[in-house]
């Protein structure tokens, strides 16, 4: 298993949208940067992966992170050469939609239920109470 030396974790930024380059794009969940790779994480709860996303409304989340990746990335990163979006929702069919595939650039999914099942997190069982509390507490119409 690979284990990177250093990584850099951010939450809730924005980057540059694709089409336009304007400041004020998409809010990446999460990011995560190695010494070769950057990742931004998509996160589902109940709600579904938002459509009508890109300059013509015919994108969603996910091919709007791919883009910005596959566009800009190289110029931005240029020692990340694994670069990757990760959806996370709470059902293995949460990230279902017709993509495009995107060379070079990674497209990956799981779950609430494996992320918070990781035995070797340092608190995993208070992650998995924390889990499993809130599924309990979820309410799905």
């Amino acid at each position: 298993m690979f284990r990177p030396k250093i990584a850099e974790i951010f939450l809730w930024r924005r980057i540059p949208h694709p089409d336009k380059l304007n400041p004020g794009g998409p809010e990446i969940d999460v990011g995560i940067s190695t010494a070769n790779s950057f990742i931004l994480v998509e996160t589902k709860w109940l709600s579904a992966v938002g459509k009508a996303q890109g300059e013509k409304r015919d994108k969603d989340q996910i091919q709007v992170r791919r883009e910005f990746l596959k566009k800009y990335a190289k110029k931005l990163l240029p020692n990340h050469t694994q670069l990757a979006v990760v959806g996370i929702g709470l059902s293995e069919n949460a990230f279902t939609s017709n993509r495009k595939k995107i060379k070079d650039v990674t497209f990956r999914t799981t779950t609430w239920e494996t992320i918070c099942s990781l035995k070797r997190h340092p608190l995993a069982d208070e992650v998995r109470r924390y889990f499993n509390w809130k599924k309990e507490n979820t309410k799905f119409s």
